[in-house]
């Protein structure tokens, strides 16, 4: 189903774009508006939530093959896209493209076993199933049982045709075309409809949806401009043609103007000589030609060369032959014969497809038929029906995705007369050659899904042609032509012309759609599209013709047909990136956006953060596997810092989600790394007792402010269904190493926590603890204890943590080496944490520190210090303060009183080493342990210790991604 704008003659005037409730006397164009969307951090969304364009989709597949990991992408972002379980099941595939590192998969939406009209998914990925750029243009459809008039058509072909004749007030529609499809009106119920196309008696080619109901037109849509011919006869179906064998293909000559003949030479229209002169020659015209190669010719069924080749194809698309065919393969011509603009657009459409092809390395080609592009030099001649005289247009166009062809106009050479008399035939200009071959090139990589929303479409040939005349004019940067298009064919034409600096002065996106309003016409494409093609000239200025050109191809092919132009420039930089640009090319496209001109787009994400220690994923959605299995897990997260870069500004965000993102706790925990060679490196163990297999582990990182994440490390456990197992005090400050001394109880034990999941009142929980002591260097196991345990439940109270005691002998001894903990409960297995052990044992009668209001200590209240008491005249004091993962502070005081007493010791600055995250705030922790040491007498002495974490700042929440 072909649902695109035929693009789109470069000099006409497009009426705008808009709802179309009502028609007037002279447009029966009836189009919906475009979707009204908001912009997030990730892209555009719909009012109702559905993403239209995602930029930063942070999905990796499983690899496999491009559908299949389309499609995984979709079911695991039904809501994102707006469909159902079932109508994802029914999406079918339109094309699979792939150009360069990245793959574009396209799928549409049916219904009652139609095609929904305009409906679209594009996902774009790389090779290993990195999702990089989704384009959604999904139709809300209902889950019940179809509508009757889906069911059942209640209206015929002729019927159809009828009520599409009288739409457009035209006697008859010629060369019609059916398809029976879907549509989907704002607001409203799908309807059963015809696709009715066909030319009008004026010439132009329609397409209009009929509700097979009633016979009312829904849409209607002019899929030329206002500029085309009024002849009444049909264009002929494109060729087909077979494929030239090598043995027949031959490297010709002819003469063309490369580009024209204004840019070749510097003159101007109206100097001596050059000016069209009803298509008359001149010397000064003639020694503009350039003789040049014309690679690829074949020969015609009489053995004549001809103008077809691989990549170029001279047809007849009305009922005027203007292709010349040679005896040699010599097409030598002035440009007062009409077989000159065969030869000069054959030459540019060959060449501009090789670069394209071979040297940018992007396999683009017309998908309607085979072989090269085709196009009718003189293809806007048509006979009157209303006076019987050939008539011409001074115009070029693309005629769209239901033909795939490009036929070129002019002034009144060849016995035609035109609408525009005396402007030189479109055919000899190289500029307007590659802007309608712009056209067609946006067409083919998108497999028919141009948008030319804000004049994207027209800005996009405009940024070719100008390319083009760059690389091959010799135009200089103090020209005033430097900075136009189109001197030759529209010199004479006020307003025809181009800017390439049209967003000098202008704000996107009110002065852009201001500035492309034409009175009683309306909004212009062609004007607006200035705006692309000037912002995209200034990233190509900075990062050179072939690197711009490529990305350019690339973000077009991910783009669906109402991408608006700050979305097309959002894909345009991600397939530099997908294309492994330099950091520096990739800034200068992101200013030439943000700087040259107002895109406003998001700056790229960084790349993930690297974990050591795991699997790669096998699922769906996962990077990487964490088996909670494992008898001692070493997965470490890092980021690897160039020169220069100490990191100090970096933290990690750990969230988790279940299958449904309805867990509950805080959202995640923030952990500040460790800083060595080159890296910065954050342990997530013990993992939150929260996590476990079904959820997803979540890790991204930040710099600076933290207003913008990395792209994100999604991690899958599997395996054990229990949180771990600890030593008191808590999970969190767990992540200190065992002080075995300030655990002890006074009856030589050591609690370790266990939780279970139960219910209240249910029956009792029994279970075996695992405990191994481990040596950190050789993984050897030193020591094991099984430790059976049974808790009984309060019938109101969940049954989560309670504590197995453990003999000191099994702890203890053991300092320096680790602790590796797991237990069981049931059928259900917790996964193996390990913590180093610090065997140290307090003094007999020394008390751990104390602050202010002790029982509870808040963060003020360490402003007065901490106290060390049952001091004796002489002791010497080394308080030891030892922030997590930061460099420990000591301080140290002699007490000089003279009976028992204590010394008060200044805290220190507290800095945050850890957060929790809930939905709305971030609170900073300082998770810190204290003790000290007391010279007494010779001998000495330690303390216990105790561990704190307290709050040291809250933030609304800003993280975006």
């Amino acid at each position: 189903m072909k649902t695109s704008l035929v693009s789109i003659c470069l000099l006409g005037l497009a009426p705008a774009i808009a709802s179309a409730a009502t028609l007037s006397a002279s447009d029966k164009s009836l189009l919906e508006a475009p979707p009204a969307q908001r912009q997030r951090a990730d892209g555009w969304y719909r009012p109702d939530g559905v993403a239209t364009i995602l930029h930063t989709p942070a999905y990796h597949a499983a690899k496999a093959s491009p559908e299949t990991m389309a499609r995984a992408y979709i079911e695991h972002h039904l809501p994102t896209v707006g469909l159902s379980a079932s109508q994802a099941r029914l999406l079918q595939v339109t094309a699979v493209n792939r150009l360069a590192t990245i793959t574009v998969v396209r799928l549409q939406q049916r219904y009652a076993g139609l095609p929904v009209f305009g409906s679209d998914i594009a996902v774009s990925m790389t090779d290993d199933g990195n999702v990089v750029y989704v384009s959604n243009q999904t139709s809300p459809l209902p889950e019940h049982k179809p509508l009757w008039r889906i069911a059942q058509p209640q209206l015929s072909q002729a019927q159809a045709l009828t009520a599409a004749r009288r739409h457009l007030q035209t006697a008859q529609l010629l060369s019609p075309r059916f398809e029976e499809t879907v549509y989907v009106p704002a607001g409203q119920a799908p309807s059963r409809v015809w696709q009715v196309e066909g030319r009008a008696d004026d010439g132009r080619w329609w397409q209009l949806l009929v509700d097979q109901r009633d016979g009312k037109v829904l849409r209607a849509q002019k899929m030329e401009n206002d500029a085309i011919g009024t002849g009444g006869t049909s264009h002929a179906a494109p060729a087909q043609t077979p494929a030239i064998r090598a043995d027949d293909q031959a490297t010709g000559r002819g003469y063309v103007f490369d580009p024209d003949p204004l840019s070749s030479t510097r003159a101007h229209y109206g100097d001596a000589g050059y000016v069209n002169n009803h298509d008359q020659d001149s010397p000064q015209l003639k020694a503009a030609r350039v003789q040049v190669p014309l690679p690829g010719l074949g020969k015609d069924i009489n053995g004549k060369y001809q103008l077809v080749g691989p990549w170029a194809h001279c047809v007849a698309i009305t009922d005027y032959d203007s292709c010349p065919h040679e005896a040699a393969p010599v097409f030598e011509y002035t440009r007062d014969n009409p077989a000159f603009e065969a030869v000069n657009v054959y030459f540019h459409i060959d060449r501009m497809m090789r670069y394209v092809n071979q040297t940018l390395g992007l396999a683009i080609h017309p998908f309607q038929y085979a072989g090269g592009v085709q196009y009718d030099p003189h293809g806007w001649r048509d006979i009157s029906p209303k006076d019987g005289k050939i008539h011409t247009s001074a115009n070029a166009a693309y005629l769209g995705s239901a033909d795939g062809r490009i036929k070129f106009g002019g002034g009144t050479a060849h016995g035609a007369i035109s609408d525009l008399p005396d402007l030189p035939d479109f055919g000899e200009d190289g500029l307007f050659i590659i802007h309608e071959l712009g056209h067609g090139l946006f067409d083919w990589a998108s497999h028919g899904n141009t948008s030319n929303q804000e004049g994207l479409n027209e800005g996009v040939g405009d940024y070719f042609a100008a390319g083009y005349v760059r690389d091959h004019g010799r135009w200089r940067p103090g020209d005033p032509e430097y900075r136009r298009l189109f001197f030759w064919s529209a010199a004479k034409q006020a307003g025809f012309q181009r800017a390439i600096d049209w967003n000098v002065g202008r704000h996107y996106p009110d002065d852009v759609r201001r500035d492309a309003i034409i009175p009683v016409r309306g909004f212009d494409p062609h004007l607006a599209g200035q705006y692309w093609s000037s912002c995209n000239m200034a990233a190509r200025d900075a990062i050179g013709g072939p690197a711009m050109d490529k990305a350019m191809l690339l973000g077009l092919a991910m783009l669906g047909r109402q991408a608006q132009q700050n979305q097309a420039a959002q894909a345009v930089l991600t397939a530099a990136t997908a294309l492994h640009y330099a950091p520096e090319q990739l800034d200068k496209i992101r200013r030439a956006y943000n700087e040259s001109c107002n895109y406003q787009l998001a700056r790229g994400l960084p790349p993930p953060p690297e974990i050591s220690g795991a699997t790669p994923g096998q699922q769906i959605g996962c990077d990487y596997q964490l088996d909670l299995d494992q008898a001692d897990p070493h997965w470490l997260v890092s980021v690897p810092l160039k020169d220069g870069d100490d990191g100090k500004d970096l933290r990690f965000e750990l969230r988790w989600s279940n299958v449904d993102g309805q867990l509950g706790g805080p959202a995640g925990m923030v952990g500040w790394p460790e800083l060595a060679h080159g890296r910065a490196s954050w342990n997530p163990l013990p993992l939150p007792g929260i996590v476990g297999p079904g959820n997803k582990i979540l890790i991204s990182y930040s710099r600076g402010d933290r207003k913008t994440a990395s792209q994100t490390l999604v991690l899958c456990p599997e395996g054990k269904s229990l949180p771990s197992a600890y030593v008191d005090p808590s999970d969190v400050v767990g992540r200190f190493a065992v002080d075995v001394g300030n655990y002890i109880n006074p009856n030589g034990l050591i609690p370790v926590r266990v939780a279970d999941n139960g219910s209240p009142g249910g029956p009792p929980t029994t279970g075996e603890l695992l405990l191994e002591i481990v040596d950190p260097q050789t993984r050897q196991v030193l020591h094991q204890y099984r430790a059976a345990f049974r808790q009984e439940h309060s019938p109101d109270v969940p049954p989560y943590n309670f504590p197995v005691d453990i003999p000191y002998v099994h702890i203890g001894p053991y300092s320096g080496k680790l602790l590796r903990l797991s237990y069981t409960i049931g059928d259900k297995h917790s996964r193996m944490e390990s913590y180093p052990i610090i065997g140290r044992m307090p003094a007999q009668g020394l008390l751990p520190v104390t602050v202010s209001n002790d029982s509870f200590p808040e963060l003020s209240d360490f402003k007065n210090g901490v106290q060390v008491g049952n001091l004796q005249a002489g002791d010497q004091v080394t308080l030891h303060w030892e922030p997590l993962g930061q460099k420990p502070i000591v301080a140290a005081q002699s007490y000089t009183g003279s009976g028992e007493g204590q010394l008060r010791f200044a805290a220190p600055a507290l800095e945050a080493n850890f957060a929790l995250k809930t939905e709305h705030t971030l609170y900073h922790y300082s998770i810190f342990r204290i003790y000290y040491e007391i010279s007494r007498q010779g001998r000495a002495l330690l303390s216990p210790s105790r561990d704190f974490m307290r709050i040291v700042n809250k933030e609304a929440v800003t993280v975006s991604r």
